[in-house]
């Protein structure tokens, strides 16, 4: 109806290359409208996501070729538009999601981990829905690891979703004091409080389109630990901003906590640069020109 009665150009986008992606490609048809198809999270990169359902499956062949039928791909990440354009598709636009710097910069605290800290505890920290993407149960194993050598350390996960029984399980199965060192709280919108109050951020996602936790881990100035994903690399610069391991590698994932740990020159370098990095400078932060951006990306 909006496309039949508009007395202006139309241009279509759709939040993905599956199901919408078909209506997308419909209606492109029937009307002759510009199409463009947003691609957010790097499903085509890795095998990871295809692996996770039999549907993950279908979905991946149908968009592999929806992806061909868009006038322009929207993806958020380098990582991302290099690996279409290896399978072949074409009008990529790298486009990374708007992050509201705001909260972040704010002068709040969360106290149960400022309190950790105050025992001189290294908190990790890792805020995310609980689901297989995010593989929080190689996160978990390698903290263990971590624990078993240095017993300063804390872990604090920040979420919710349907894998938390399984993490729950698995941590049920480690030493009563390593059990003791990992705490579970329920989802927060704070997030500017936990990464002011933590020592590091870990992500240890199997994959990930752009990682905007990243980006805000950097603008609250909180070293980072992460897997090679979203803008790990195109952004968050392994040594200088945190350290950057391999995806699903759980003895590099535990070497570079431990790393973060135990290195204080390490550590008190990442943080120098975090302390000396402009916040403005980084991708989608630029919350005045953000829809200006846009409308370019619509009109390619």
């Amino acid at each position: 109806r909006i496309i039949k009665s508009s007395t202006e150009p139309v241009i279509l986008t759709t939040q993905d290359p599956f199901e919408t992606a078909l209506v997308g490609i419909l209606l492109k048809r029937i009307y002759g409208v510009k199409l463009v198809i947003q691609e957010h999270g790097d499903f085509f990169g890795t095998p990871h996501w295809r692996r996770e359902s039999l549907l993950n499956r279908v979905r991946y062949y149908f968009g592999l070729w929806a992806l061909t039928q868009a006038d322009v791909v929207r993806v958020v990440s380098k990582r991302t538009k290099d690996r279409l354009e290896k399978r072949g598709i074409r009008n990529v636009v790298t486009f990374p999601v708007e992050v509201d710097t705001a909260p972040l910069l704010l002068e709040t605290y969360d106290a149960e981990i400022v309190a950790m800290k105050d025992k001189g505890e290294f908190v990790f920290l890792s805020v995310a829905r609980f689901v297989p993407q995010k593989n929080f149960s190689l996160l978990l194993r390698s903290f263990a690891q971590v624990h078993q050598k240095e017993k300063n350390v804390r872990l604090v996960l920040v979420g919710k979703g349907n894998e938390e029984s399984h993490m729950r399980n698995i941590i049920a199965q480690f030493q009563k004091d390593t059990q003791a060192a990992i705490t579970i709280l329920p989802w927060s919108n704070d997030v500017g409080s936990l990464m002011r109050s933590a020592s590091a951020y870990v992500l240890s996602s199997n994959y990930e389109g752009w990682g905007r936790v990243l980006i805000e881990s950097l603008v609250a100035k909180l070293p980072i630990v992460t897997t090679k994903v979203g803008c790990a690399e195109e952004v968050v610069i392994h040594g200088e901003h945190g350290l950057l391991v391999p995806v699903d590698n759980e003895s590099e994932l535990t070497k570079a906590m431990l790393e973060l740990v135990t290195d204080e020159a390490l550590y008190t370098h990442i943080k120098s640069n975090l302390n000396a990095l402009d916040s403005k400078t980084l991708p989608g932060t630029d919350n005045g020109t953000y829809a200006l951006h846009w409308a370019q990306i619509f009109g390619e």
